[in-house]
């Protein structure tokens, strides 16, 4: 196995564990929040600077599933879930211009907990590639 597949694979299985770890850490929220937590989809699950981020489904009152919504469960144990289309719920201008300021905060949220870091590591990881792939000084 070449290097970069060995370091591909290693870095596969370290997503995989730090899946399940999340998965584990915040299936007991939803399970107090859900009407059926046996319906709980979850995927992209990753952790993120104490984070768990990602998305999940699950059925609702009428039985059918919801669609996907990003969640995410911060370190002191705050679950939070987004709503992704206040058109729906919205009465008014005023009301759907109120989601709209709550849709950009999530976002932002979204942004400082679960992307940043992990773009800022996978920037790292490119960075010491880049490096390890320059000749030294030893080998010119």
């Amino acid at each position: 196995m070449r290097r970069d597949e060995a370091a591909a694979a290693a870095l596969q299985r370290r997503l995989e564990q730090e899946r399940n770890i999340g998965e584990e850490a915040v299936r007991p929220f939803f399970d107090e929040r859900l009407r059926d937590p046996q319906s709980l989809q979850l995927r992209d699950v990753r952790i993120n600077n104490l984070y768990v981020c990602g998305e999940y489904n699950a059925k609702n009152g009428s039985g059918g599933y919801v669609g996907f919504r990003r969640f995410i469960l911060s370190p002191n144990g705050s679950l939070n879930t987004f709503q992704e289309d206040g058109d729906q719920i919205a009465r008014s201008y005023e009301e759907r211009r109120l989601y709209q300021q709550i849709f950009e905060l999530q976002d932002r949220m979204w942004e400082e907990a679960c992307e940043r870091e992990f773009t800022t590591i996978a920037r790292q990881d490119e960075e010491a590639d880049a490096t390890a792939s320059e000749p030294t000084a030893s080998s010119e």
